[in-house]
C-alpha cells in the first residue's frame, strides 16, 4: 500500500516537472517569436514605405 502511494506521488511529481519544463520552453519560444516578429515588423514597414514611394514616383512620372 505504501509502495503504490509513493509510486503514485512520484508519477505525479514527474508529470508536474514535465509540465513545468514544457511551460518554460513554450514561454522561451514565445519570447523569441515576439522578438523576431518585432524585427520583421520594422523591416516590413520600411519595405512598404519604399513601395509606396516608388508607386508615387511612377504615378507622378506618368502625369508629367
Amino acid at each position: 500500500m505504501v509502495k503504490s502511494k509513493s509510486r503514485r506521488n512520484l508519477t505525479i511529481s514527474l508529470k508536474l516537472a514535465n509540465s513545468l519544463e514544457n511551460l518554460k520552453q513554450y514561454s522561451c519560444n514565445e519570447f523569441n517569436r515576439n522578438r523576431i516578429m518585432k524585427k520583421y515588423k520594422v523591416e516590413l514597414r520600411f519595405a512598404l514605405q519604399l513601395l509606396l514611394l516608388m508607386t508615387a514616383s511612377l504615378l507622378a512620372a506618368n502625369f508629367i
